[in-house]
């Protein structure tokens, strides 16, 4: 008798598994986005609250998050970013090799290296922390991949920062500039200017 009930579910599920192959994503590429409504963003905000304390990360991490999520998508999880086509297309073309030397599974399926979720995340350069690029559309994926990200650029940017502050973190994961280049980073001075505590990332 269960199997009897599963089956219809089964089937449904493989039905909008059909219908948008960019799942759990809200859309394709050639679809509109996700409509962002006043409850959908206090949704998204308490489920990013709720995966920082789920991976051990503090209150002004999540805030941060937030702040970054409603200026790049809205505060939508499930958005890809078609504007971003031709930068998601050239660094797979930039990065292909090394997707595959990685033994990553999806490495030749260029179609699905897009710019995706809440952070306008390029899946191109977070290979390492994922396994398949649209779950970057999940708030636990794009949450643990930009943790991952952000511990590992704070790592890297020692050289040339003394105390790594928010804007530092900003700088590094949404323009791609691992050490100071003399431009201000679109988050409130007074979150940017505070240095990173160990931990705050999770």
């Amino acid at each position: 008798m269960f199997t009897a009930m599963l089956l219809p579910l089964l089937s449904f599920l493989a039905t909008l598994a059909r219908a948008n192959p960019y799942a759990p994503c809200a859309h394709t590429p050639d679809q509109p986005g996700p409509r962002s409504t006043q409850a959908t963003r206090l949704d998204a905000r308490d489920q990013i609250r709720a995966e920082v304390s789920h991976l051990g990360g503090s209150e002004r991490f999540a805030n941060y998050l937030i702040i970054v999520a409603a200026r790049e998508s809205s505060l939508r999880p499930g958005v890809i970013h078609v504007g971003d086509a031709e930068s998601s297309a050239a660094a797979y073309r930039r990065l292909r090799n090394k997707h595959i030397a990685a033994g990553h599974p999806l490495a030749r399926r260029r179609d699905l290296w897009l710019t995706y979720g809440l952070f306008g995340q390029n899946s191109n350069y977070l290979r390492d922390y994922i396994a398949d690029p649209r779950q970057l559309c999940t708030v636990p994926g794009a949450v643990t991949a930009y943790a991952a990200a952000g511990r590992r650029a704070i790592a890297r940017m020692r050289g040339c920062v003394a105390q790594p502050t928010w804007a530092d973190l900003h700088r590094a994961l949404q323009r791609g500039k691992i050490c100071p280049d003399g431009r201000g980073e679109r988050i409130p001075a007074l979150l940017g200017a505070v240095p990173l505590r160990a931990g705050d990332l999770g």
